[in-house]
């Protein structure tokens, strides 16, 4: 109460009875607004181009995988019922998120042949109801394929409403199950 104090916090908490302004207010202090002002400071870096990130690549050495992405990705541990690490790496630039999950199969753990597409169809239709709760997802496209060191799918969901695209591609090898995405708005 001895000088003038300047506080900023978020609109959230500001009204009602028990909001920051009554609460001041009530202990006896003056709360008054500042106005914005309008400096035009952000409008230089608007007309700024965007630069693309440089892409850099990354191992996991226990699947053998070597992948690029724009930035470094962030691990969360614990992914669903597997316990396995999922990478991450959100764009903010662009708005689009990259994620990679692998998980290494027990040795006995073998399918037989032919039964890979079965596999990657019950993966696919466990993803999709799991997606539900999240918005209404079509599969727009699925397609098998073939690689040097195994099996694969790709699989293109799309949410109508956002226009949020998610495409992923699994990859089956002898070392182990290998998921690939990126989500975001308006991939093609």
């Amino acid at each position: 109460r001895q000088a003038p104090t300047f506080i900023a916090v978020g609109a959230a908490h500001l009204p009602g009875e028990l909001g920051l302004i009554a609460l001041l207010r009530k202990a006896g202090f003056e709360v008054s607004v500042v106005p914005a002002t309008y400096t035009g400071y952000k409008d230089q870096f608007e007309a700024l181009p965007l630069k693309p990130l440089p892409w850099t690549s990354y191992t996991e050495p226990a699947l053998g995988l070597v992948y690029e992405l724009p930035l470094k990705p962030n691990a969360l541990q614990n992914i669903g019922k597997s316990g396995q690490e999922m990478k991450m790496a959100i764009d903010v630039g662009t708005g689009y998120s990259y994620m990679v999950m692998g998980m290494e199969l027990p040795p006995t753990a073998t399918l037989k042949e032919g039964t890979e597409e079965y596999f990657f169809e019950l993966m696919e239709k466990n993803y999709l109801q799991s997606m539900e709760d999240k918005g209404e997802f079509e599969l727009v496209r699925s397609q098998s394929l073939e690689m040097s060191y195994g099996v694969g799918r790709e699989t293109e969901l799309k949410e109508e409403n956002q226009d949020i695209h998610i495409r992923m591609r699994s990859f089956l090898s002898e070392r182990g199950l290998i998921f690939l995405g990126i989500f975001g708005q308006g991939i093609d």
